[in-house]
């Protein structure tokens, strides 16, 4: 799960880039995408799992809820076994679960795509000023200067 420090540092990373900034975002985008990602496949691990221990429970319910009604003689539908394990609240406890995983997977994933235009449009601002400098050997020979 992600910290509130994990989440400030993704959101201030996500933020307008301003023309004085370009260089060090180009310089720094590379390691914020990979925290990112790094926190995406942790929050999909996460996902998967609760996922897995949702399945196993249900399964585990629907084994034990028919082995109780049949037990007692009940007569039942599949559709009833199915409300009945779905109504429990041990189902419900790990589908609260795996729905809290899910929303911090997509959380994360929006970050990462978000980060990846932000890459996109670096390297098309960068192409830019590169294709300006090339015209412009004054101001080229300026920007030699300024990166000293």
């Amino acid at each position: 799960m992600l910290t509130d420090a994990d989440i400030g540092f993704l959101e201030r990373s996500v933020e307008a880039i301003t023309p004085d900034d370009i260089e060090k975002e180009m310089r720094e985008l590379p390691s914020t995408l990979a925290f990112a990602n790094a926190r995406f496949a942790s929050a999909h691990n996460d996902y998967l799992l609760a996922k897995l221990v949702l399945e196993r429970e249900e399964a585990r319910l629907y084994l034990s809820t028919r082995s109780t009604f049949e037990a007692a003689g009940a007569k039942f539908t599949e559709k009833t076994l199915d409300s009945t394990v779905k109504m429990s609240d041990e189902y419900n406890d790990d589908r609260r679960l795996l729905i809290v995983a899910e929303v911090e997977r997509e959380r994360l994933k929006g970050f990462c795509i978000t980060l990846a235009a932000k890459r996109e449009m670096l390297v098309s601002i960068g192409m830019r000023i590169n294709a300006e400098l090339r015209m412009d050997p004054i101001a080229a020979a300026q920007a030699r200067g300024a990166r000293g």
